[in-house]
């Protein structure tokens, strides 16, 4: 029960009770204690310090205080400084308190009502009352009356003496409000009480830090800047500051109740339990609960042994570089830990390079690593860099320090596809985009290398990549190389040779008609051996040109945009070149056609349903250059003809009568059908396939 009244009386820690503001219907409460606040004192309260605000139950007869919920507890403690001057400004009508337990109300009732007890009052998550001079903690189930008793008789004007343990005379008196259970040695005076852990001054004996927490043991290096804290589950590792504590020993406001709050920084917090420890410089040997001989350093945890019984730290003898341990039945065990790795990483700690440089060639090879580790943990990757013997360590440091040298020559030894990846990513970033191409080709990456060549508009490289590409089966890459420079030729093929016949035959209708013929006979023979009657279904313009639209024209356009597309357009050419979706290439070649700057000339016995129409155009000079870097406005319409009409009811009747009487004549008798689907399987033409009309 005491746990849980602790548990909920800290969840309260950041609220306020606002006693004395009268209630108005539809009041805004956040605005009155707002207001009540700004008027009252030097403090401000923001809506966003605030998470809630309501009113609460209280007493009959009198209005009910408000509640305040706030994000911190540094907005409360900088309002809760200012009540006073509330409550004398206010002449006692408003009144600021601590939002208490039921529990923890009634204790500060009881001891109110004590005669011993001066006065009551709650403060941090605790209960406090003054018994002849002496603050002292109460808990809700402290027997009161004993409890005073006791600290009547073994306080005597609340002093405690520490002895010399050599001469026994009485060197330091201490001053404290609670009973110590517990006293610990070191850089200062540590005691235990039931309101945690409190360091004293050993000379002044002035309070400098209570720390709420329940210690197990406590540790000090042998400098006394560093501090092991341990408790049941965990251990907490400190740094202190004399620098701060002298400082606020010459500014007495910087002092509050629980001593120097910069006194000591938080270094470390390991979740493990220690059992025996002992500092060597900055490096903190200990026994956890599961057997483990560990050190800590610089926020790193090293297991030196793991143990098969529990056993006892006795010390460290650095002469012999070896850490000694015993067990119950006086069993003495000893362990290899180099004084050069401790004292190299205690230097480090304290930034002590010069000192660190010298320690550093007495550290053998195999253990550079793990001080190359620790190293990087703390920050310092150049000196692991210099201090590593593993070649994956080292090329990952080169790598975040942007050594391209050093990376390159690991690359180079260990021949990983994955380190040069990761150094051409890394020579990119740097603009080194010649070294990045040769890490690229070493990791065979073609799709980066097509990004590096493209971006950098290099023609000769793009053609080199789309043949090495395609002898490498990287038909993706082949085909966006081949293409944006503009060798349709080579496209065609790379879609032919990897039996892409359907995409092939669309690709030539599209910027190849003069092809379509050979592709689609080639899409034949190879739909023919799954299904005879979709492969005679295609149709081809030799045989069907009334299904290809204005193919004449089309045969035209590709002859007179082959020289353009051979030719190279320099970059700095790119704001006056048309961007192709806004061109209209057989509008172009109509122009150019009526201005005499292309004409074509069909081979001596060639007819119009020649397979190869398309190959025998003769050009006249080329005369488009101009026209292509910068584009004439397009072509007006010209008033010419109407185009042909379509064709009439009667014509229509008679194509469909002639393609019935072809159909009639088929003799589908000798169709081998011993490759095709049985009856009750279903044959799956996709329409795609299919040319429509």
């Amino acid at each position: 029960m005491s746990k849980a009244n602790w548990n909920e009386q800290y969840s309260r820690k950041n609220n306020i009770k606002v006693h004395g503001v009268k209630e108005q219907a539809a009041e805004n409460t956040k605005a009155v204690v707002q207001t009540l606040i700004k008027e009252n004192t030097n403090a401000t309260l923001n809506d966003e310090d605030i998470i809630a605000i309501h009113r609460i139950p209280g007493r009959k007869g009198y209005d009910r205080p408000i509640l305040v919920r706030l994000k911190n507890n540094n907005s409360k403690s900088a309002i809760m400084k200012q009540r006073s001057e509330i409550k004398r400004k206010s002449k006692g009508a408003y009144r600021l308190s601590d939002d208490v337990t039921k529990l923890n109300s009634d204790l500060i009732n009881k001891l109110a009502k004590n005669d011993q007890i001066s006065s009551a009052w709650y403060f941090n998550g605790h209960v406090y009352g003054q018994v002849g001079g002496v603050k002292v903690i109460f808990d809700i189930y402290d027997d009161v009356e004993a409890k005073i008793g006791d600290i009547m008789f073994r306080v005597e004007k609340s002093g405690v003496t520490r002895r010399n343990q050599v001469s026994w005379q009485v060197c330091c008196r201490v001053n404290t409000a609670v009973l110590f259970t517990g006293i610990y040695g070191g850089f200062l005076l540590g005691t235990r009480s039931v309101s945690g852990l409190a360091f004293y001054d050993w000379e002044s004996t002035e309070l400098i830090r209570r720390i709420e927490i329940t210690p197990k043991n406590v540790y000090w290096s042998e400098n006394g800047e560093l501090c092991c804290i341990t408790t049941d589950e965990s251990f907490f590792v400190l740094k202190y500051n004399p620098e701060a504590v002298e400082k606020a020993q010459g500014n007495r406001e910087e002092i509050g109740e629980d001593g120097i709050e910069e006194a000591f920084d938080v270094v470390g917090e390991i979740d493990e339990t220690v059992k025996t420890g002992v500092w060597v410089g900055d490096c903190f040997i200990y026994t956890n609960s599961v057997n483990r001989l560990n050190y800590y350093v610089g926020g790193e945890i090293v297991t030196i042994a793991h143990l098969d019984r529990m056993m006892y730290l006795l010390g460290y003898i650095p002469k012999d570089n070896r850490l000694y341990l015993g067990d119950k039945e006086l069993n003495i065990v000893s362990f290899s830990l180099l004084v050069s790795v401790l004292e190299y990483q205690t230097a480090v700690m304290r930034r002590d390079f010069e000192t660190a440089d010298k320690i550093l060639p007495m550290i053998s090879k195999e253990h550079r690593s793990r001080v190359a580790h620790f190293l990087e943990k703390q920050g310092f990757k150049s000196q692991a860099l210099a201090v590593t013997c593993d070649p994956e360590h080292k090329f990952e440091l080169a790598i975040q320090l942007g050594d391209l040298k050093t990376c390159y020559q690991i690359a180079k030894e260990a021949e990983s596809e994955q380190k040069w990846k990761q150094l051409a990513e890394l020579a990119i970033s740097k603009c080194e985009f010649g070294l990045a191409q040769e890490c690229l080709h070493q990791a065979s990456d073609f799709g980066g290398l097509l990004l590096l060549a493209s971006s950098a508009g290099n023609a000769q490289m793009v053609a080199k990549l789309g043949d090495t590409a395609q002898k490498a089966g990287q038909n993706n890459v082949a085909f966006v190389s081949h293409f944006v420079l503009g060798r349709l030729e080579e496209c065609l093929e790379v879609l032919i040779n990897t039996g892409r016949l359907p995409e092939a035959a669309f690709f030539a209708r599209t910027y190849l008609p003069s092809q379509v013929s050979r592709v689609v006979e080639l899409w034949r023979e190879h739909l023919a051996k799954v299904n005879k009657k979709a492969a005679n279904s295609l149709a081809e313009p030799q045989e069907y040109e009334n299904l290809f639209p204005d193919w004449k024209n089309a045969l035209k356009t590709e002859a007179y945009l082959k020289p353009q597309r051979q030719r190279a357009i320099p970059a700095d050419k790119f704001p006056r070149v048309p961007p192709n979706h806004e061109r209209v290439p057989v509008d172009e070649m109509q122009q150019a056609e009526e201005q005499g700057s292309f004409t074509f000339v069909r081979g001596p016995g060639d007819d119009d349903d020649d397979d190869d129409a398309g190959d025998d155009f003769e050009q006249a000079p080329d005369t488009t250059e101009q026209s292509v870097r910068a584009p004439s406005p397009p072509p007006q319409k010209k008033e010419t003809a109407p185009p042909d009409p379509a064709p009439s009811k009667t014509e229509m009747d008679d194509i469909e009568k002639e393609l019935e009487l072809d159909l009639e004549n088929m003799n589908i008798d000798n169709v081998d059908t011993s490759d095709l689907p049985s009856a009750d399987q279903d044959i799956n033409l996709d329409e795609e396939d299919l040319l429509e009309d």
